[in-house]
């Protein structure tokens, strides 16, 4: 379909075109995963084993960052071999690598959010249903914000606010608009901290009977 269409598309939009919905599929698995844990007695059995609750917590976003980079290098992997032989490179292989490297960043803030959600959720229904309302919605403001920074006159804190969200930098992934790759980094390593700190102090706070 790309190749027929009138207009010319490069191989960097086609290879992370499927990030535009990898939000939505890590919320449904990472909340299907870890949102048992919480209601089947699963984690209990952990602390009786005498594991602790930080390294239960650490090794569930140990898990759900392995699950997240499967994800992402799957259809990554795919989509180069397959699209490679019929459309050409329009930006420079540095820029694509970097771009490919700020995904895969994203997708590890992905990892810590959704196991962060579950933690603060009753059980696995609780748990897929927060996941998937917060990826929806985040995923709603970051279009709008996308669609409003169209006029260079709506950039700053807004820009920031998108790139904030993972959604947002999965946004700018898909169109290949990575303009402060060190800004984006630097946010995505923040806000995957923050989100394994509140996910351990919920935890920690956690009423396990």
């Amino acid at each position: 379909m790309q190749t027929l269409s009138a207009r010319e598309v490069g191989l960097e939009r086609v290879i992370l075109l499927f990030m535009s919905v990898y939000g939505i599929a890590a919320a449904l698995l990472l909340g299907l995963l870890h949102g048992g844990e919480y209601s089947e007695g699963i984690l209990r059995n952990k602390l009786i084993c005498g594991c602790s609750r930080m390294q239960v917590y650490l090794s569930q976003t140990a898990v759900s960052a392995l699950v997240c980079a499967a994800m992402y290098l799957a259809p990554l992997l795919t989509a180069l071999f397959l699209g490679a032989p019929l459309f050409d490179l329009h930006v420079p292989v540095g820029h694509e690598m970097l771009t490919i490297l700020i995904g895969l960043m994203c997708c590890l803030y992905y990892a810590s959010l959704y196991t962060m959600i579950p933690a603060l959720c009753g059980g696995r229904a609780a748990a897929v249903a927060a996941n998937m309302a917060v990826s929806v919605g985040m995923l709603m403001l970051s279009v709008s914000i996308s669609e409003m920074l169209v006029d260079p006159a709506g950039d700053g804190i807004w820009r920031i606010v998108l790139e904030a969200m993972p959604t947002g930098q999965a946004v700018l992934v898909n169109e290949a608009a990575i303009d402060m790759p060190v800004r984006m980094a630097l946010l995505d390593v923040c806000g995957t901290v923050i989100c394994m700190g509140a996910g351990v102090c919920a935890l920690h706070r956690r009423d396990i009977t």
